[in-house]
């Protein structure tokens, strides 16, 4: 039988191949290699039940086995309504989902149409009220440091988002896994300058690699609240600004 990995590619595929992004609700999606490397990341926390804010490629990209844990919310029902665990969503009503998810999620991965604060707080509201754990809280003791010293000085309890320098990939991962049993992990894409506002409202940290959107005309970074091997590596699709 083929991996998660491989039958997760041939979903990617044929998601980006017959999904239409539309511009009336600035949706944009990831590239095919970003996705893997989300998947990727994802699969590091090993089987968390999550919810998709506004991330449908992420979603349909995961394996029908997969995606049984986990439920997609956005607004594009007409494309994606059909899907047993679909729930419309709208980012101006925070907490209009059905009360029996509230506290019922491991983790959110959030790619919001817009990069303001004001979004960003509504979106928050929904995050901390589907998970099931406060996303803030401190990682377990025994989680690397999340980045090389040299680079960032983040704590265990500060919760960035790259492997700690050194650290065995397997060692890194169950990391990853661990950090759900204390705190909501949060996976999310937005600009660069709103890393500080990042961090005050959901915990996350920059990861070193960096999402490809090839429609979106602005560059996005990824953040994370766990350590994660898959997203401590340059994306080759992106030029790193290190490298400047």
């Amino acid at each position: 039988m083929a991996s998660a990995e491989a039958r997760a590619a041939v979903h990617i595929s044929k998601f980006l191949a017959k999904t239409e992004e539309r511009a009336e609700f600035n949706q944009y999606y990831y590239s095919k290699d970003t996705l893997s490397a989300l998947l990727a990341s994802l699969r590091e926390l090993g089987a968390v039940r999550i919810a998709f804010l506004s991330t449908p490629s992420v979603y349909f990209s995961m394996t029908p086995e997969e995606r049984k844990l986990s439920y997609v919310f956005d607004l594009d029902d007409e494309q994606f309504g059909s899907d047993p665990r679909f729930v419309k969503y709208d980012f101006n009503q925070p907490l209009g989902f059905p009360s029996e998810l509230t506290g019922a999620f491991d983790a959110v991965v959030i790619d919001p149409p817009f990069i303001t604060r004001e979004v960003w707080e509504k979106y928050t509201e929904t995050a901390r009220a589907l998970l099931a754990k406060d996303p803030l809280a401190a990682l377990p003791a025994a989680a690397p440091e999340t980045a090389p010293a040299e680079e960032d000085s983040s704590t265990e309890a500060d919760g960035g988002a790259g492997a700690a320098a050194g650290a065995e990939p397997a060692e890194a991962a169950a990391a990853a896994a661990a950090a759900a049993s204390t705190r909501g992990l949060v996976l999310l894409s937005t600009i660069a300058e709103n890393r500080a506002m990042m961090k005050e409202l959901l915990g996350v940290e920059p990861t070193r690699f960096r999402p490809c959107i090839p429609n979106l005309v602005y560059q996005y970074d990824l953040y994370a609240n766990y350590p994660s091997p898959a997203l401590a590596v340059k994306n080759a699709e992106v030029p790193d600004p290190d490298d400047d």
